[in-house]
């Protein structure tokens, strides 16, 4: 084997070498990302008043919403319609 094609062959086992821990960095990065993306909804809270029936007081709790939908109902020149759901749940 000749020099040159030594040299290619040590350079692409080095170039390998150092690439290998940084694509298992950049996946463990990408995987927490991930996981942070899905729980940042829920983490977002809003305070809501109810009545209790049981004891006829207004209650202040801390919930999140769950998941929601948007859909357009009507639209116009002059403006559109638009129907929300979502649903809240508690923390």
């Amino acid at each position: 084997m000749d020099e040159g094609t030594r040299k290619v062959i040590v350079t692409i086992a080095l170039v390998a070498a150092a690439i290998g821990p940084v694509l298992i960095i950049v996946g463990k990065v990408i995987s927490v990302v991930g996981t942070i993306m899905t729980l940042v909804p829920k983490l977002a809270s809003i305070t809501v008043g109810y009545l209790d029936m049981e004891t006829m007081n207004i209650v202040d709790m801390q919930m999140y919403i769950d998941g929601y939908q948007v859909k357009l109902v009507s639209d116009t020149s002059y403006g559109s319609l638009w129907e929300v759901s979502f649903t809240l749940k508690e923390f």
